[in-house]
C-alpha cells in the first residue's frame, strides 16, 4: 500500500545504493545513489561517490573514445610546426592542462597518505588516477594538434565543456556540503577549487582559435594521400588553388564552424548586393581536388584489386584534359583513370566504399 502522504507529495521513500566494495558505507555521501539526497529533497545534491564514479567516467570515458580516431586522423596530417614555434595561446592551453594532471596526482598522493587513519574507498584511489592520465593525455593533444596546424580542437572543446557542466554540478554539491558542515577536509575543496578553475580557463580559451597554428604555406597534402601527386606546387596559405580568398573556415574556432558564423560577412554581403564569383572563398587546402582525387584514386584501386579479372569494374581514361594552364600534368599524361560512368549496382556499391574510405563514413549522407 502506498501512503497518502507519499501519493499527494510524490515522495517514495526508496533505499539509498551503496557500492560498498567501492566507494563503501559510512553514510549517504558515501551510497552510490541517494533517494533522500538527490530526489526526495527540496536542496538537491548528488553523493560523492557518484561524482568520483560516474562524472568521472563520464567526462573521461568520452574523451578516450574521441581519442581512438581522432589521433589517427590526426597523425595522417603533415606536420608543419614545432613546439618552438608556439604561441600565448597554445603554451596557456598547455600549462593549466598540466597544472590539472598535478593536481590530481596531488589528490591521489593525499589518498595515499590517509590509508592509515581514514580508510578511503577504491574510488578516491581511481577518480584522481583517471583524472592524471587524461589530463596528461590532453596537454600531448593540445601540443600535437599545434604541430599538425589544428586552429582549433572539437575533440578538446567537447571535453572541457563536459567537464564544466559536471564540475558545476560538484561545485553546488561542495557548498551544500560546507553549508551543512559534512565536508570531509579542507584540502579536497581547496584542491577541487584550483582543478575547477582550470578546467573554466580552459573552456574559455579553448572558445578562440590559435592563429599560429596556421602554417604559412599550405602542406603537400596531395603527397601525403598519394606517392605521385598530382599537384606538387605550394601555394600561399592566404589563397586557395583559384586565387580566391581563402574560406574564413581555415582560422574559425570549433564553436565558429558549427554554428557557421564564419559566413555571416558573406551573407551580409549578399543581402545587401548580389553576389558574383569573385565573392566566394576558395575551398580548404584538404577538400581541393588534387587532394580528394589521388586519395579517391588510391581507395578505388584498392576496390579494384579485390574485384575479379571477371568484374565490370574498369578505369577507363574517359576525360582527356590536356595540358592545364597551370603546367601541371594531366590526368591522361600521367595514365590515371577515372571509373566509368557505366556500373553496375556492385560498382555503386563499390563506390560508395571509395567515397567512405576517402572522405569519411559522414560523406555518404
Amino acid at each position: 500500500m502506498i501512503d497518502p502522504l507519499e501519493k499527494v507529495t510524490g515522495h517514495f521513500h526508496m533505499e539509498d545504493t551503496y557500492w560498498s566494495g567501492l566507494c563503501g558505507n559510512g553514510s549517504r555521501y558515501t551510497a552510490f545513489w541517494s533517494w533522500s539526497l538527490t530526489v526526495n529533497t527540496s536542496n538537491p545534491d548528488v553523493t560523492q561517490c557518484f561524482q568520483d564514479t560516474v562524472f568521472v567516467w563520464v567526462s573521461c570515458g568520452i574523451f578516450w573514445l574521441f581519442a581512438l580516431f581522432f589521433i589517427p586522423v590526426l597523425s595522417s596530417k603533415p606536420t608543419v610546426h614545432s613546439i618552438r614555434d608556439a604561441g600565448k595561446l597554445n603554451l596557456a592551453k598547455m600549462i593549466l592542462s598540466i597544472l590539472l594532471c598535478l593536481i590530481s596526482i596531488l589528490n591521489l598522493l593525499k589518498t595515499i597518505s590517509d590509508i592509515p587513519t581514514h580508510h578511503p574507498p577504491p574510488s578516491a584511489f581511481i577518480a584522481p588516477a583517471i583524472y592524471a592520465i587524461t589530463f596528461g593525455m590532453s596537454s600531448f593533444l593540445i601540443t600535437y594538434e599545434f604541430k599538425k596546424g589544428e586552429v582549433s580542437s572539437a575533440m578538446l572543446f567537447i571535453f572541457w565543456s563536459i567537464l564544466l557542466l559536471l564540475g558545476g554540478v560538484s561545485l553546488r554539491s561542495k557548498i551544500i556540503q560546507v553549508q551543512t558542515q559534512d565536508l570531509d577536509s579542507i584540502f579536497s575543496l581547496v584542491t577541487f577549487c584550483a582543478h575547477y578553475t582550470c578546467v573554466v580557463l580552459e573552456f574559455i580559451l579553448h572558445l578562440w582559435a590559435d592563429p599560429k597554428a596556421l602554417p604559412e604555406s599550405t602542406p603537400d597534402w596531395g603527397e601525403l594521400s598519394e606517392k605521385q601527386p598530382i599537384l606538387a606546387k605550394t601555394r600561399p596559405a592566404k589563397k586557395s588553388s583559384d586565387n580566391m580568398e581563402m574560406t574564413p573556415e581555415r582560422s574559425a574556432s570549433f564553436l565558429n564552424r558549427i554554428s557557421y558564423w564564419w559566413i555571416t560577412k558573406l551573407v551580409i554581403k549578399g543581402y545587401k548586393q548580389t553576389l558574383v564569383f569573385a565573392d566566394m572563398y576558395g575551398l580548404l587546402p584538404e577538400d581541393s581536388c588534387n587532394v580528394i582525387l589521388p586519395k579517391f584514386l588510391r581507395e578505388w584501386r584498392k576496390e579494384k584489386v579485390k574485384t575479379s579479372s571477371n568484374s565490370a569494374v574498369h578505369f577507363t581514361a574517359s576525360h582527356d584534359y590536356g595540358s592545364t594552364p597551370n603546367g601541371y600534368q594531366s590526368y591522361h599524361q600521367m595514365g590515371n583513370g577515372i571509373p566509368s560512368a557505366k556500373t553496375t549496382p556492385t560498382d555503386s556499391l563499390k563506390m560508395e566504399k571509395t567515397i567512405a574510405s576517402t572522405r569519411g563514413e559522414p560523406s555518404l549522407l
